[in-house]
């Protein structure tokens, strides 16, 4: 005998997975890895839908692009920037940093970061002081013991960084001559503010010579 048998199709279930990544996220689906350079395509999932047939997941991935900057600094020789635990200066003056988290989403952002190297300004001080002088710059003393040395100003120079003083001195000595003279007996001689005759025929005078220093005159008379 004949029967008449009627066979019903099973549609096959499908669904899709839309979701919107940072460029360095993936998803698993079935096994396969989704992600930037894979962010489409089909798994098929046997016999996992509820009418016992195969399911079909569709990946369908998009992607928020990395956003990157740049930083321009500009750094005194003694100056460091801290940035994202890395530290730039004139040694490092350049670099790419990946600011986790910090974009748009919660993804990443690049920073490409550029020091400008800035200079110490540097001056000269040339000057003639006498050997009993000295000279106090920024506490320290120059004088007869210490002709030359370099002080460094914080953020004195025109720039905003440490500037340096080269400091020399020229010592001009004291100048130390004699005087002597031949007198009658009851002749006498003023010398500054001291008088000389036959009994104060010797002594010492002191004057300042044209260069400004101290100038001593030693004296001596005779009487015949």
């Amino acid at each position: 005998s004949l029967r008449d048998i009627a066979i019903g199709i099973l549609d096959e279930p499908r669904w899709e997975l839309n979701d919107t990544l940072c460029e360095s996220e993936f998803r698993i689906i079935h096994g396969t890895r989704y992600d930037i350079n894979r962010s489409t395509g089909t798994e098929r999932l046997s016999g996992m839908a509820a009418n016992g047939c195969d399911s079909l997941v569709v990946g369908k991935l998009s992607f928020r692009s990395t956003l990157s900057g740049r930083y321009d600094i500009a750094l005194c020789p003694e100056d460091s920037l801290l940035l994202n635990g890395k530290y730039y200066s004139h040694r490092i003056p350049a670099g790419l940093d990946t600011l986790q988290g910090q974009s748009t989403g919660g993804c990443d952002s690049v920073v490409a970061v550029h020091v400008t190297p800035l200079s110490t300004p540097e001056g000269r001080m040339d000057t003639a002081i006498c050997e009993s002088e000295t000279i106090s710059i920024q506490g320290t003393t120059y004088g007869a013991g210490r002709l030359s040395g370099t002080e460094r100003f914080n953020r004195m120079g025109s720039n905003g960084c440490d500037s340096l003083l080269h400091v020399q001195l020229i010592l001009l000595p004291a100048r130390v001559s004699p005087y002597e003279d031949t007198l009658c007996p009851g002749e006498q001689i003023r010398i500054g503010t001291t008088v000389y005759d036959a009994n104060r025929p010797t002594g010492q005078e002191h004057f300042t010579a044209v260069n400004g220093c101290d100038s001593t005159v030693n004296i001596r008379l005779h009487f015949p």
